[in-house]
């Protein structure tokens, strides 16, 4: 299993995060078709955001991030956030 974390701080990260609260059904429905995925999450930080992600393998990894990417430019596009800090692994 593979697994990749988006880690969003700085500018814009709150408001983003305010987005993705009030529009978790939307997100989560983008994400749910993804093949081979086992978790999605988002959870608030002290200074933004995280998501994480956990798929079967690589390519749902990379699609997740794509999705995500998409997703974001769609419904908070006027926000100014910073590219998040993305980390990946492999689940233990």
């Amino acid at each position: 299993m593979k697994l990749v974390i988006r880690k969003y701080t700085g500018s814009g990260a709150k408001e983003l995060f305010d987005i993705i609260a009030h529009n978790m059904d939307s997100l989560n429905k983008t994400m749910e078709s993804i093949p081979g995925l086992d978790t999605y999450s988002a959870a608030l930080t002290e200074n933004g955001g995280i998501t994480i992600t956990v798929c079967q393998d690589e390519n749902g990894i990379r699609e997740s991030i794509k999705r995500a990417k998409d997703w974001v430019a769609e419904h908070a596009g006027k926000v100014q956030v910073e590219v998040p800090q993305i980390m990946y692994g492999d689940l233990l």
